[in-house]
């Protein structure tokens, strides 16, 4: 019987199990080159079809785009040839000859030369000659217009001094209410004027007594009261009041406010 060369037959058992190793690793290495492969070709695929959808958005906004800007031009185009018509049909002979030619022109063009056209033929229309002086106003018109104007006065000083920051119905109410007081006391300036003189010639003579008899040369009580009595007139009538009554050119100052 032959002997079994024994290192041999280990080298051949260790050589099977080396190609097997081998083979099996090979196998396993091809399979995931071929999984990278198709992760490769499905993101590239993934890519390519994300593409294609961009552009074809692009591609429709843009047509989206192009479509409502010719709208746009169309229906701004129709208003203005509907406007021309309209300036056309309101002009006259000698207001189409002044422009003739026109017609040559764009229709952006035609368009401002006809709103020319129409603007002069109004203004001509609208011009009113002078033919003599201007006729007397009523005065109850006259009356209401300084009434008005006086609230509206009135009004902006109170808004930005006493009344500042409370509501405008409230501002224009008090300043109503203030014009149409200081009017009624100017209508019966007469009756109440002698009165007046007296009411100040008390008071001024008051003052002269203190005065005489060495207490303060000034007293915020009496001129106070004096200001109150001729709030409502005029500088020079309040200054010749108060003259009579005995006042001091300083006390007048002091009063009016100068």
């Amino acid at each position: 019987m032959a002997a079994f060369d024994v290192p041999a037959l280990t080298r051949g058992i260790s050589g099977l199990f080396t190609a097997k190793e081998e083979g099996k690793r090979f196998a396993e290495d091809r399979a995931r080159e071929q999984q990278s492969q198709a992760v490769a070709d499905l993101l590239s695929r993934s890519r390519a079809q994300e593409l294609q959808d961009r552009g074809r958005r692009a591609r429709e906004s843009r047509d989206a785009a192009k479509a409502r800007a010719a709208a746009d031009k169309e229906a701004t185009e129709q208003g203005q040839r509907q406007r021309a018509d309209f300036i056309l049909s309101n002009l006259g002979a000698d207001d189409l000859e002044r422009i003739k030619g026109f017609e040559s022109q764009t229709l952006p063009d035609r368009l401002k030369t006809l709103e020319t056209a129409l603007r002069r033929q109004r203004t001509k229309a609208d011009r009113v000659p002078r033919v003599g002086p201007k006729p007397p106003r009523d005065p109850e018109e006259v009356k209401a217009e300084e009434r008005r104007d006086a609230i509206l006065k009135k009004a902006a000083e109170l808004g930005r001094g006493e009344m500042s920051g409370l509501p405008a119905n409230e501002i224009m109410s008090a300043a109503t209410l203030f014009v149409d007081q200081q009017q009624s006391f100017l209508e019966n300036e007469p009756k109440f004027k002698g009165a007046l003189g007296h009411v100040l010639q008390g008071v001024g003579s008051a003052l002269n007594e203190r005065i005489s008899g060495q207490e303060p040369t000034s007293s915020d009580e009496d001129l106070v009261q004096a200001r109150q009595m001729v709030q409502g007139l005029d500088p020079a009538t309040a200054r010749q009041e108060l003259q009579t009554a005995g006042f001091s050119a300083d006390e007048i100052t002091r009063i009016l406010g100068g």
